[in-house]
């Protein structure tokens, strides 16, 4: 492995902090084991990702609480290796730069296999939400699944960033798992964990009979509606987006 010392853009600490993640993402069951799935991010500074690593057959690991900071790739912002370990980054590379692409503020991205999301991913259903907390993950609305894509593809990374549009913090990718976006890693595994809470309770509702998805109206008065659309007529925009900003 290349001396981070030789590579002064090199964070140890984002190093470390990549590795950490992927022992809470086994921990959280958002992961099947293997490699499915992965988690990066990237730094503010300099715009470089940092990204778990796609399987090695010198290193092999049997999931994801296996990994050390020794097997964390760092990228460039066009995807370029700057830390030569011998590792390759994950194979969904792509999706995770043009995610980082669109959402400026976007500093952490998981994405998962959980069990719940799958079954609306395989389906090609969006999630409805129906409770705040998903609601917002959902930015607004229903947590998107891209119509499609395949693995690892130029195709899954732009629908991708389609799915998830400029105000959503998680999306479904078909026939796969999800993409779940933060500031940081604590909020893009809240999101990640929300899409499962999402799923598993649409699960249940549509056995109970259905329900309405949540609309913004749910969420405030109807005087506190009619004034923040008021504020959003003025300014130009929409009560979602002007809503999305303040969160």
């Amino acid at each position: 492995m290349s001396d981070v010392k030789e590579a002064p853009d090199i964070k140890p600490e984002l190093i470390d902090e990549v590795a950490r993640s992927a022992q809470v993402f086994w921990d959280l069951k958002l992961t099947s084991g293997g490699d499915a799935g992965d988690t990066s991010m990237r730094d503010a500074e300099t715009g470089n990702i940092y990204i778990l690593p796609r399987p090695h057959p010198d290193r092999p690991f049997a999931n994801w609480s296996e990994v050390g900071p020794d097997y964390v790739v760092v990228v460039d912002k066009e995807g370029r290796t700057l830390l030569e370990n011998d590792i390759e980054p994950t194979v969904e590379l792509e999706t995770h730069i043009g995610i980082y692409d669109a959402r400026p503020e976007v500093m952490a991205i998981v994405h998962s296999h959980g069990e719940w999301s799958q079954i609306f991913s395989i389906m090609r259903w969006d999630i409805p939400t129906y409770t705040s907390e998903t609601f917002l993950v959902g930015g607004l609305g229903p947590i998107k699944c891209a119509p499609s894509g395949g693995v690892a593809t130029h195709e899954v990374a732009l629908e991708a960033v389609k799915a998830i549009g400029t105000r959503s913090k998680a999306a479904l990718l078909p026939s796969h798992g999800a993409v779940c976006v933060g500031k940081d890693f604590e909020e893009a595994f809240h999101a990640a964990e929300m899409v499962e809470r999402a799923a598993r309770q649409a699960t249940f509702i549509r056995l109970l009979g259905g329900a309405t998805q949540m609309v913004l109206s749910d969420l405030m008065s109807p005087a506190s509606y009619a004034k923040m659309s008021e504020a959003a007529t003025a300014a130009g925009i929409s009560v979602e987006d002007m809503l999305s900003r303040s969160l």
